[in-house]
């Protein structure tokens, strides 16, 4: 193998992981405005699929469910559409903000790892993380609903969540080849280090160094 044709691979996952690390900069409080001059359907699906925690854990999620039986996927789907939709209206309707990205970096690390090792979670497992996923993305985009119509931020949210797991499973049902559940495996672990990396970043806050 070429010495130097690896250096420079190794050099493009470095800045693959650079421009991770970017990602995870919050954002600043503006973009809720900027969100919702989309009008409130769109507001609620772009805050979704903006935020790189919940969108890792939806991928994670799904990549894990691509190890389990087929027949779960439905009601895992079903799970992250309803949960979304039920904590962005209950966060609105209480008038909750927190920040909740600890939360759904952990939960990243966790659907990241059980899928790096190919765990076969049972339906019981896969819904309950769906649901306490896709609560946790719910709540967080509570606050951005100020302002708009909650049906419809809820329902853009909600459809996110679930077009997010469902794409990703199509993509995942449809590798047949041998090296497939190596190349999720891989995704699946970058996913818990990503995870690792917006834990730690979190954590930086309480120790006084950010």
């Amino acid at each position: 193998m070429n010495p130097w044709g690896l250096s420079v691979i190794r050099g493009k996952w470095r800045w693959l992981l650079v421009a991770a690390a970017a990602l995870i900069a919050p954002a600043p409080a503006e973009a809720h405005t900027a969100l919702k001059s989309m009008g409130s359907f769109w507001s609620g699906a772009v805050h979704l699929l903006t935020s790189l925690d919940q969108v890792g854990f939806l991928l994670g999620l799904a990549i894990l469910a691509g190890f389990a039986d087929r027949r779960n996927d439905a009601r895992i789907i079903a799970a992250s559409f309803a949960a979304v939709l039920l904590g962005a209206s209950a966060a609105w309707a209480a008038g909750w903000q927190a920040d909740l990205s600890m939360l759904a970096a952990a939960l990243m690390i966790v659907v990241g790892l059980a899928g790096a090792a190919q765990w076969r979670a049972g339906v019981l497992s896969l819904t309950g993380l769906a649901l306490a996923g896709g609560a946790i993305g719910g709540l967080a985009g509570g606050d951005a609903a100020t302002g708009l119509s909650l049906a419809l931020f809820s329902l853009g949210a909600a459809l996110a969540a679930a077009a997010t797991v469902s794409y990703a499973l199509i993509a995942i049902r449809a590798v047949k080849v041998g090296w497939g559940p190596i190349a999720w495996r891989a995704g699946a672990s970058w996913v818990a280090a990503i995870g690792m990396m917006i834990f730690a970043f979190d954590c930086s806050r309480y120790f006084g160094h950010r």
